[in-house]
């Protein structure tokens, strides 16, 4: 007997599964904008210790409670609500806080994704290097001013007022995004990923329940697209840093980073594979 091809098992494990139905655990602003408040709290709390910009899961830690808060923010902000001044003023803060430690978070991210070999290492030197310097020029002045503009807990007081059509417009999105996204379009596949993340950390922070296969494709889709999108910006990165460094240390590193990139494609088309079977009945 022929052994099934892995799209056809995934399509038997799926036979099944249930439509894109989900819950609002609290249909209203209270327990959204306690949470919201929750999270400004963590990241002064993280913020507060300086060594934090020198710990690669601190700082990964700090932008995925900024992401967060971003996209509360965000969705009570679509929603309408009568705060909508400090609402903007927490999202514009949070994605400035966001920012500021872009070029760090990508230096680390590259650091762990480039081999370590004889042939790459002079490239891992190199990047250790690099980061040295971005620690450097981190600006804690204007990330203390930051948290400083942070609203009060008193400002973030919003009367209650029903999300479930905010959250039913940013699953339309995704499935319609997840529609129209080829593999290779880096781009679409990003904004995809973004989309996917959203709901994730709203269902993570317990806001929202859906059916545990698709909560676990999203998170999928997270992973496997942000690990291709990594490459990309990799690759990229190091097309720029081309006259730095030899000509030998350059061609093995992207032959490396290319064959990984190949690897990582597959695993998103099983990703978006696997979605599109949990939502046919929406495309």
């Amino acid at each position: 007997m022929q052994a099934l091809s892995l799209p056809e098992k995934m399509r038997c494990e799926l036979a099944e599964v249930c439509n894109m139905e989900f819950y609002l655990n609290s249909p209203d602003h209270t327990m959204w904008s306690d949470i919201l408040w929750n999270k400004i709290e963590i990241i002064k709390e993280i913020a507060l210790c300086k060594e934090f910009i020198y710990q690669k899961d601190k700082i990964h830690e700090a932008r995925i409670v900024l992401n967060q808060i971003r996209t509360l923010s965000g969705l009570l902000l679509k929603a309408g609500n009568k705060k909508a001044s400090c609402l903007k003023e927490i999202t514009e803060i949070s994605r400035y806080m966001y920012q500021q430690n872009a070029q760090l978070r990508k230096m680390q991210v590259f650091l762990s994704i480039v081999p370590k070999n004889e042939d790459c290492n002079p490239f891992r030197t190199f990047l250790k290097q690099q980061i040295a310097e971005e620690e450097k020029k981190f600006d804690f002045d204007k990330l203390d001013s930051n948290l400083f503009k942070m609203p009060d807990r008193e400002e973030l007081l919003i009367e209650e007022e029903s999300i479930k059509s905010v959250v039913e417009e940013l699953i339309r999105e995704l499935i319609c995004q997840l529609g129209t996204t080829g593999s290779v379009e880096i781009q679409k596949l990003h904004r995809l990923r973004i989309l996917a993340k959203k709901i994730q950390y709203i269902e993570e922070m317990k806001l929202i329940q859906v059916n545990p296969l698709i909560s676990d494709s999203l998170k999928m889709i997270h992973t496997t697209i942000g690990d291709l999108h990594d490459s990309f910006e990799a690759i990229t990165y190091l097309k720029g840093q081309k006259n730095r460094i030899s000509k030998q240390v350059y061609k093995k590193v992207k032959q490396s980073l290319k064959e990984k990139q190949k690897q990582q494609k597959k695993q998103v088309e099983i990703a978006r594979f696997k979605m599109n079977l949990l939502l046919s009945k929406y495309l």
